[in-house]
């Protein structure tokens, strides 16, 4: 995105708001020229009254001056205020775009910490404060106006000379996109230490993390590392800041000297009768304004302006992020899937997570997926959900390739509780409902009596906090997960590390009963124990990312490998 397109995205999106920014900006570009003429008449009237005692004139130059300011005040009032609605829907635009990139972007994107500054950077320097930035790079036109408008003042009192003032905008303009690109580095690189603080802060300051803040009375340390992070990052800015300022100062000289100029040619032309002294006083007056306006404002425009083309490089290479491609074939059900050499490699990684995968996952039918941490069960998993699309061989879900398969029709059909799953800060009932928006009241009622969820209270948001909030139990959280895998209605669950937190004895009474209620369901069960093997019918033991033996858990045990040596390690676990 150029700044020419910055600039258009508003214009796009409210045609009104198009229309007041180009009044606003001729009118305050323009404004100078109104005032300096009224100015002028007010004083050569004032001055006319000692010779000829006509209080009538000097009474309407007034009147007049005053005018003058009052439309100037009113006029910002009005913009003010008619601005507010396509601001709102400007402001609405720019969320839903950034929320629609985010959807729409593949997996591997939100797992790479290097990407995601990226994109934070790009929502919180471009996004945020959005119309306040773009107000400020329009205000560029402004300042072009102001000068054109004062040019002409002068240049018809001392000619050719007035160009002097362009040696003090192009002083100002390199200086301040030097400034910028210092500005953009520094941010840039203080990017990962910046997330680190927001990350602290919330630890230190969120209900969520009290309990342990108490038993573990890490506050104060924490806090410390806090304020030395961001001691490094005030640090830093200052130093950067401290320079930028240095090289602005002496711009800032530069303009002193082009006033005095002015001052000096502008008098001898009153001295010569060729100007009026009323003419003078507004035009010094005007020539102080806008030489503030390039010392502090245009620089401050012009290095905004440079940092912002630097976050919206980075904004277009954020654009052009791939996107989760949709397939176009629509299915309700999955009777087959089935993998044929399937491998696969994380992005930015040279270890092979999956090696040549084979094997068939039939309707009906249950299954454990079993291996030591880092074997690739996961892995596997997010492939078959299409969370990674970059494999070799193949995925077919009834004979159709995974890729050709409309994204909400793999939604509607795979339903997952991950061993991380999503706690969110909503109350039971919105908490379940996004496993299916459609679910009716019945099933609803069942899924939380089924989950023993009946005494939590159905309409306070699940967190830590006041009145409105009720804290509940890691198990709580965990049946609220399954609740709303429960009530997806997908023929396909898949269940990752599920009883991870649970002693081996309530693993046992979790698994025959999820087992239970996905009787007529494909199922699949991640687990590095194997408390759920003996009552799915097919288990598949992952080892260095190949499939190192498959059947069932009684083939298993016959076969006296590494499975057998696995579960007779474990199985007085289960005694």
């Amino acid at each position: 995105m150029s700044i020419l397109n910055f600039l258009r995205l508003p214009f796009k999106v409210s045609k009104q708001y198009f229309f007041i920014k180009i009044f606003q900006v001729l009118f305050d570009g323009f404004y100078p020229l109104l005032e300096v003429y009224a100015f002028t008449n007010l004083v050569s009237q004032i001055l006319k009254l000692n010779l000829s005692g006509n209080k009538n004139h000097a009474l309407i130059a007034i009147i007049l001056f005053f005018m003058v300011l009052f439309l100037k005040y009113f006029i910002d009032i009005l913009i003010s205020r008619i601005s507010l609605n396509p601001i709102k829907k400007i402001n609405l635009y720019l969320e839903k775009r950034i929320i629609k990139k985010n959807l729409a972007l593949e997996y591997y994107y939100i797992e790479d910490s290097d990407l995601y500054d990226k994109l934070n950077l790009a929502q919180k320097e471009i996004f945020n404060d959005f119309i306040q930035k773009h107000n400020k790079i329009c205000s560029i036109f402004r300042v072009l106006f102001q000068l054109i408008s004062i040019s002409i003042m002068i240049y018809m009192s001392i000619g050719i000379r007035t160009l002097i003032i362009l040696c003090a905008i192009a002083c100002v303009y390199f200086i301040s996109n030097y400034n910028g690109k210092k500005s953009y580095i520094q941010k840039k690189d203080d990017a990962i230490l910046d997330r680190k603080c927001d990350y602290y802060s919330d630890v230190l300051c969120n209900a969520e993390f009290g309990q342990e803040r108490m038993l573990y009375n890490y506050s104060k340390k924490l806090n410390e590392i806090y304020l030395e992070m961001n001691k490094k990052l005030i640090k830093h800015e200052k130093i950067v800041k401290l320079k930028n300022t240095f090289r602005m100062e002496s711009s800032s000289f530069l303009t002193l000297l082009i006033l005095i100029y002015f001052l000096i040619e502008l008098s001898v032309q009153v001295k010569l009768g060729i100007v009026s002294m009323g003419f003078l006083i507004a035009i010094i007056k005007q020539l102080s304004n806008f030489l503030n306006i390039i010392r502090w404002e245009l620089f401050s425009i012009l290095q905004i302006k440079s940092e912002l083309s630097n976050y919206l490089k980075d904004f277009d290479e954020l654009e052009n992020f791939t996107e989760v491609k949709n397939g176009n074939i629509e299915i309700d059900d999955i009777k087959l899937i089935e993998i044929k050499n399937l491998s696969f490699t994380y992005p930015n990684s040279n270890k092979m997570t999956l090696n040549n995968i084979n094997y068939k996952f039939e309707k009906g039918k249950s299954y454990a997926l079993v291996g030591e941490n880092g074997c690739g069960k996961t892995t596997l998993v997010k492939l078959l959900l299409a969370l990674y699309n970059d494999f070799r061989g193949d995925i077919l879900i009834n004979n159709i390739p995974l890729t050709n398969i409309s994204n909400e029709s793999k939604s509607n059909c795979f339903a997952v509780v991950f061993q991380d799953y999503g706690k969110y800060y909503l109350t039971l009932i919105e908490n379940i409902k996004l496993g299916n928006f459609d679910v009716n009241n019945i099933d609803l009622e069942d899924a939380i009596k089924l989950f023993s969820l009946e005494d939590l209270p159905k309409f306070l948001i699940l967190r830590k906090g006041d009145e409105n909030s009720v804290n509940i139990s890691e198990g709580q959280w965990q049946n609220i997960a399954l609740a709303r895998n429960y009530i997806s209605k997908a023929g396909f669950v898949i269940f990752d590390e599920p009883t991870a937190s649970l002693s081996p004895s309530q693993e046992s009474k979790i698994y025959t009963f999820l087992k239970e209620i996905v009787k007529d369901k494909t199922a699949i069960f991640i687990s590095h124990r194997l408390g759920i093997c003996p009552i799915v019918d097919e288990v598949l033991v992952l080892n260095k990312g190949k499939i190192l033996e498959s059947g069932s858990h009684n083939s298993l045990i016959k076969k006296d490998k590494l499975y057998a040596k696995m579960y007779k390690s474990q199985k007085e676990l289960y005694v």
